[in-house]
């Protein structure tokens, strides 16, 4: 996180928590998947993971993943 907003990828002034609260959403999601026998799908996830990374990362983030989808190539 701390590397992508040192080169401009994408803006927070929290680098550090940003990074810790998207992980606890994607391990707090994940587990729903698999404790609730699937009643949260995987496309709900990426949404809400893809919305989640927009507000965390000032849009920039959602701006690259879908142009990078729009073109088939790989976001590192």
């Amino acid at each position: 996180m701390a590397q992508g907003v040192a080169a401009g990828e994408f803006r927070t002034a929290d680098p550090r928590g940003a990074a810790w609260r998207l992980t606890a959403m994607l391990d707090g999601l994940a587990v729903q998947r698999v404790a609730l026998d699937e009643a949260v799908t995987r496309t709900d996830i990426e949404n809400w993971m893809l919305a989640t990374l927009a507000a965390e990362l000032r849009e920039q983030f959602l701006t690259r993943h879908r142009t990078a989808a729009k073109t088939n190539l790989s976001v590192s």
